[in-house]
């Protein structure tokens, strides 16, 4: 018996398709993974832009909510009413206040300049508090509260373009809204006993 003996191997096409098909599953792969490294430097972006942000908000209630601010008897006669003279005051970039310390007052100043926020102390000394604010907003909203608002810009490792964080506070002058009071409301027996 003479017959043709026949081997059986793999064709030029079929080693191409099994190569196209190999590459298409590694790109695939690669693709799944540079999606995974993105998400994870966008999300850990956000998360120090938070953090920041929560930073400099800390700073800023606790310096605002304890400056100083006192009373002043403002009108003539019987229309006299308080009126509070507040140390937090804006000067362009910068936000000065009196801060109570022991038995006196210590300047705080917080300065914009450019993308970087500073607390500068009394004694001169200078704490960035952050290097990449977008947008630094404070605003009086009445005479004992302020609205501070707060954007933080960082860009991804990878990334052209910035992550925003954005956030909002109300700050309440404990000073301020104290000395507002009218002392004839302060407690209940002295509206019962004046009018």
């Amino acid at each position: 018996m003479t017959g043709i003996r026949r081997f059986r191997g793999f064709t030029f096409i079929e080693l191409l398709i099994a190569a196209v098909i190999t590459g298409l599953l590694i790109f695939g792969v690669f693709k799944v993974l540079l999606g995974a490294r993105h998400a994870a430097g966008l999300a850990a972006a956000k998360g120090a832009a938070k953090d920041m942000t929560e930073v400099i908000l800390k700073a800023l209630e606790r310096d605002i909510s304890n400056s100083r601010a006192t009373a002043v008897m403002a009108g003539s006669g019987g229309s006299q009413k308080p009126v509070v003279v507040r140390s937090f005051k804006q000067a362009g970039s910068d936000w000065t206040m009196l801060v109570p310390e022991g038995n006196s007052s210590k300047r705080i100043t917080y300065r914009m300049d450019g993308k970087k926020l500073s607390r500068v102390d009394a004694s001169g000394t200078t704490r960035l508090l952050c290097e990449s604010v977008e947008d630094l907003r404070i605003a009086d909203l009445s005479e004992g509260q302020i609205a501070a608002e707060v954007k933080i810009g960082l860009i991804p490792d990878g990334m052209k373009d910035p992550v925003i964080h954005h956030q909002r506070l109300l700050i309440t002058i404990r000073e301020a809204v104290e000395a507002a009071l009218d002392p004839r409301w302060r407690n209940t027996n002295d509206v019962l006993t004046h009018y």
